[in-house]
């Protein structure tokens, strides 16, 4: 028995073990199904009933007590058309039969189960009812679960048997797979990929066999590989410092530059200033006065792009925006008309206050004009502003820069607000004045716009949303103070000033007002 056994395939013993098992377990289910289903079938029937017994009963309880032995038989006769029902008797009082039917068969029935319900009102009893049923419908159910229950062994066994091959099949084919990958790797070849199918124990065994064939792989090539890297690796790192020598060079190089425009801008005005120091005899205010704010503008604008980005914080007050324009318009319209240039105003702005910084709003449009008449060779500036209102709070400003020069290169616009940035102008200028414009229109809450065909000229513009200031009409406006030479004639005045300049420039001042000036140095020489 044994040889024979092992003489058979794996698929023919997996269906052989599998078929034995079946038939142990479908015949014991069998054997023990009979006799749990007909217990069940039993004490349901039954239960069932006792209810239909006394809903019956609960139903011609009426026509009991009134003594109604037409409704009883009616109600009798409609519930022997059941078929499991074989006899119905009411009986009343001392013993007494108000109703009764029964089958005429009913003694050919050899399994018979009775139910007998009381009639009871009031805790008061008024007879019985009694039923007769047919219990064989229990075997003949049991009967048909035994052989249901055989119909579907047989099924099963069948079912076991046909996956049972194909599962024989399944193990077999992918057996004959891992022996024919074995073989392949034991002569050497290692391009052929071990297939691995699902995720049971061959698919694991296969796995493993498909990872040792990777590793031979990996180590045969591994030489190869290290002297192919090293290569790549030599001439990576050769060109990232190639790049990071370049870039050094050039920050150098940019560095070098941005120090040399700085020096000569701040070391221009520094020099006209100490010339005009030395000549003490005859001091040209005006001249140190125009150079001091060029040199503090720069400075400002250095400060701003040291910050760009940062959206420093700007000091919001009351501006006089008809006020500020005038004045910038005055002071550069010398300017213009010492290059050349006529200077248009198209100023619209009314007599209204608004809040936002007077500080960044005269360095933006002080140097936009600057910024034209210095390198767009034009020969007419326009300046123009218009102040629109949005609501009761607040006002729209647009103000726009435009000269008829030669424009801005198209290739230029794209980094024009960027630092240090100064074109193909020929005069001279630190290249930060535009970058320090949009940095400050920015922060205002607006956008520098630049619009130019790169031929006629260029118009730089910004909008912004700005609050109206509230004034107290009711209130005096204050006169400027103004120092007439008078009130100072014959005057002694003590500076203390421990700075040489400024002592020395406060000094001409006031005598310059009539005033007798004695100077000190600091504050115990003062005393």
């Amino acid at each position: 028995m044994f040889k024979f056994l092992s003489r058979l395939s794996i698929s023919a013993k997996t269906i052989i073990g599998v078929a034995l098992i079946e038939i142990c377990a479908f015949s014991f289910l069998i054997l023990t199904e009979t006799s749990i289903v007909r217990d069940t079938n039993k004490a349901l029937y039954e239960e069932s009933a006792q209810e239909i017994s006394e809903l019956f009963t609960s139903s011609i309880t009426n026509a009991v007590i009134s003594f109604d032995i037409a409704e009883v038989e009616s109600a009798i006769t409609q519930f022997m058309l059941r078929e499991t029902v074989l006899g119905v008797s009411v009986i009343v009082a001392n013993d007494r039969v108000m109703a009764s039917q029964t089958r005429n068969e009913l003694a050919e029935f050899e399994q018979v189960f009775d139910v007998q319900i009381p009639i009871i009102i009031d805790q008061q009893s008024f007879g019985w009812v009694e039923f007769t049923y047919d219990d064989s419908i229990v075997d003949d159910n049991s009967n048909f679960a035994k052989l249901l229950g055989f119909q579907i062994a047989i099924g099963g066994l069948l079912l076991v048997a046909f996956f049972s091959y194909l599962l024989g099949r399944y193990l077999t084919g992918r057996i004959r797979e891992l022996s024919k990958s074995v073989d392949t790797i034991a002569k050497g070849d290692l391009h052929t990929e071990v297939k691995v199918i699902g995720h049971d124990e061959l698919s694991q065994l296969a796995k493993l066999l498909e990872v040792m064939r990777r590793e031979l792989v990996e180590a045969q090539s591994l030489m190869a590989k290290n002297q192919e890297n090293l290569a790549q690796e030599v001439d990576m790192k050769t060109k990232e410092l190639q790049q990071a020598l370049k870039f050094s060079e050039q920050s150098k190089q940019r560095e070098a530059d941005v120090f040399a425009i700085l020096g000569h801008e701040i070391r221009t005005p520094v020099s006209i200033i100490m010339m005009e120091l030395v000549n003490r005899d005859s001091i040209n205010l005006n001249l140190i006065r125009a150079n001091v704010e060029h040199t503090l503008s720069l400075i400002d604008d250095m400060s701003l792009v040291a910050r760009a980005g940062s959206g420093r914080d700007l000091n919001i007050d009351s501006v006089d925006l008809a006020e500020l324009f005038s004045g910038l318009v005055t002071s550069y319209r010398q300017n213009a008309y010492a290059d050349g240039i006529r200077l248009v105003d198209q100023i619209d702005v009314g007599e209204a206050r608004v809040k936002s910084s007077e500080k960044a709003l005269r360095q933006i449009i002080s140097n936009l004009m600057r910024n034209a008449i210095t390198h767009s060779a034009c020969k007419t500036l326009t300046v123009s502003a218009d102040l629109q209102p949005i609501n009761s709070s607040t006002v729209r400003l647009t103000v726009s820069i435009a000269d008829d020069g030669k424009g801005i290169n198209p290739e230029l616009q794209s980094r024009v607000f960027e630092s240090f940035t100064r074109g193909d102008s020929q005069t001279e200028g630190t290249g930060i004045g535009l970058s320090v414009c949009n940095e400050l229109v920015t922060n205002l809450g607006g956008q520098l716009v630049l619009e130019s065909d790169g031929k006629t000229g260029s118009c730089f513009s910004f909008t912004l949303t700005l609050g109206i200031e509230e004034t107290d009409d009711s209130l005096p406006t204050p006169e400027p103070l103004k120092l007439e030479s008078s009130l100072l004639e014959g005057i002694s005045v003590l500076v203390v000033e421990d700075n040489l300049t400024i002592q020395l420039l406060t000094k001409k001042m006031f005598e310059s007002k009539g005033a007798s000036v004695v100077t000190a140095s600091n504050g115990d020489e003062g005393l």
